[in-house]
């Protein structure tokens, strides 16, 4: 009799345990709700989430950034506010990437120094609203785009006398191609080609008639980082 009570008992024991694994996996907390899907936008009908301008902008130039951050609520995409955003900037030149603009809040109006051709990366990390039963969890989403074009900084001041023309800098300094161009009736033709020195500095001589006005263009080369800056004016005799 006393091995069956043993083997009763630890039957027992081994049904005890069965039973109360179960109970536990019912008990178990439900999934959490799928996150709501965001998505990156301007926060003006008429600008880019990074400005675009009808003329390439400057070395030194502000450039404007407008982002709103939306979630598809219910059906329907609505302005968010949880969550940061950040925007970094990658120069053509190969620099590592760098934050010009960020908000601890989903949205970002803010300008910033053009330092060169670039890409931007407007990343939103996603974020959480309200609690308890009612929270919301936003998506994390990203956004990269082009930059403007940018030109580089072009200083100039005239040169009269006995020479005509113009001397000046760019900025940043660079040693790049100067071609420079006179008018012919309708079309402007190759005068001839300059370069700037290392330091950016340059110096154009240009001949003046001595009637009437000689019309000149001046087109400085661009490359990957900045694009192509051009100038024009005239040279005539003074009396």
């Amino acid at each position: 009799m006393n091995p069956r009570r043993i083997i009763g008992s630890v039957l027992a024991t081994a049904l005890a345990a069965t039973s109360l694994g179960v109970v536990a996996t019912a008990a178990a907390p439900a999934q959490a709700a799928d996150p709501v899907q965001t998505r990156i936008v301007s926060s003006s009908a008429d600008r880019g989430v990074i400005s675009s301008y009808s003329t390439p902008v400057k070395y030194g130039d502000s450039i404007n950034v407008n982002v709103n951050v939306e979630g598809l609520v219910s059906g329907e995409w609505k302005q968010i506010y949880a969550g940061s955003v950040t925007v970094t900037e990658q120069l053509a030149s190969g620099a590592a990437p760098t934050t010009v603009a960020s908000n601890t809040s989903a949205y970002v109006y803010d300008n910033f120094t053009a330092r060169g051709n670039a890409t931007y990366t407007v990343t939103y990390a996603g974020g959480t609203s309200g609690s308890g039963s009612t929270a919301v969890s936003y998506a994390p989403t990203a956004l990269t785009i082009a930059g403007p074009p940018v030109q580089r900084k072009l200083t100039t001041k005239t040169i009269s006398g006995k020479r005509a023309g113009f001397k000046g800098k760019l900025s940043p300094a660079v040693k790049t191609k100067i071609t420079v161009l006179k008018k012919h009736g309708k079309k402007f033709k190759k005068f001839k080609v300059l370069r700037s020195k290392k330091n950016g500095r340059f110096t154009v001589v240009l001949p003046a008639p001595r009637r009437g006005k000689f019309h000149w263009r001046i087109i400085f080369a661009g490359d990957s980082q900045f694009v192509a800056s051009a100038i024009q004016g005239t040279t005539y005799k003074g009396f």
